[in-house]
């Protein structure tokens, strides 16, 4: 029996660049999880039952614009921040579970 895997869902550039922008970089996880407070941006603790991210070296926030169709997944990593949008819910949500604990 062969492991199907799915690929991530392609980001949306212009969506990508049109979300809103991230505070400056915060020196650890939990300092720019604070940092994203009034931003647009909330942190995410947990996602379908799972825990998300790797706390505090790995932390995840979404934005949410449903009446504009703009979904971004934010990832802290290390002390770099990489953000992706998407035009379908869908598609962010697909794209997060790659940092669920199983």
């Amino acid at each position: 029996m062969t492991e199907q895997t799915t690929a991530a869902p392609a980001p949306d550039d212009a969506v990508t660049a049109a979300l809103p922008p991230m505070p400056p970089l915060a020196n650890e996880g939990g300092s720019w999880m604070v940092s994203l407070t009034g931003t647009g941006w909330y942190p995410v603790a947990s996602f379908l039952g799972r825990m998300i991210g790797d706390w505090p070296l790995v932390c995840v926030a979404f934005h949410t614009d449903r009446q504009n169709d703009r979904y971004g997944l934010a990832v802290y990593a290390e002390g770099m921040v990489t953000v992706t949008g998407y035009a379908d819910e869908a598609d962010r949500t697909a794209a997060a579970e790659a940092y669920c604990e199983d």
